[in-house]
């Protein structure tokens, strides 16, 4: 999460859309949910014996856990707007949901997405209308749609490391059960 003081860096406007996105998966390897994922998956590698594993693949478990770490941050602010907590609606955090919406719109609808975002922090009707406009189904689906390429990835680098079938097994069965939490945000 990207919260309201650290948005100033993020540039909204339409030629800094595609590094908005970049900003927001930044941020999210760096939470605490990025980090947690990241030494849980390398605790693996210790576990093997990190002389049987090369730089490489030390760094592949890494970066496995970094990008399971932001599917699991992903899936917390979906359960923020889903419950209606709206705590990042209230505190301005940049989620990817926000960031993709307003990269998606209009000038004129992101324009107004960004009005009530700046009102969402004190009025409920503003947080209610912005939240609407998130969950609308174009949204979704452009929002799912842009996510599919980081699940993928994160399926393809666990199927890069061999290993115990079984174990495998599992932890891609852990993926989908991240992406398929909420499902009307059609991740899984």
């Amino acid at each position: 999460m990207i919260h309201r003081t650290r948005t100033i860096h993020l540039d909204f406007r339409p030629a800094g859309q595609a590094r908005s996105l970049r900003a927001i998966n930044a941020a999210f390897r760096s939470t605490a949910h990025g980090r947690l994922f990241e030494k849980a998956a390398y605790s693996r590698v210790e576990i093997a014996g990190r002389e049987q594993c090369d730089a490489e693949r030390v760094d592949g478990w890494r970066d496995f856990g970094r990008t399971l770490g932001v599917l699991r941050q992903i899936v917390n602010d979906q359960r923020d707007i889903v419950t209606e907590r709206d705590e990042d609606l209230r505190n301005g955090t940049a989620t990817y949901l926000l960031v993709h919406a307003l990269r998606a719109a209009t000038p004129e609808r992101r324009a107004e997405l960004l009005r009530l975002s700046s009102q969402a922090g004190r009025s409920a009707d503003a947080r209610r209308m912005l939240r609407e406009a998130l969950l609308a189904p174009g949204v979704i689906d452009s929002y799912a749609e842009s996510l599919r390429p980081l699940i993928a990835r994160t399926h393809t680098l666990l199927d890069s490391f061999g290993g115990e079938s079984s174990c495998n097994a599992e932890l891609h069965a852990l993926i989908d059960q991240t992406v398929g939490w909420f499902p009307q945000f059609r991740l899984g």
